[in-house]
């Protein structure tokens, strides 16, 4: 038998700036999550 890897599988979503995208996607992707849809929303003032 091969030994498998289970890892905590979880949904979130996450709220922030349009200029903070990037380095959260990035981040994510760093630590094998999977960024399944995103989308931008007009910003608050």
């Amino acid at each position: 038998m091969k030994p498998v890897l289970l890892e905590p599988i979880m949904n979130i979503e996450i709220e922030c700036p349009g200029n903070y995208q990037g380095p959260i996607t990035g981040d994510l992707n760093s630590r094998r999550g999977r960024v399944f849809c995103h989308r931008t929303c007009p910003a608050r003032s």
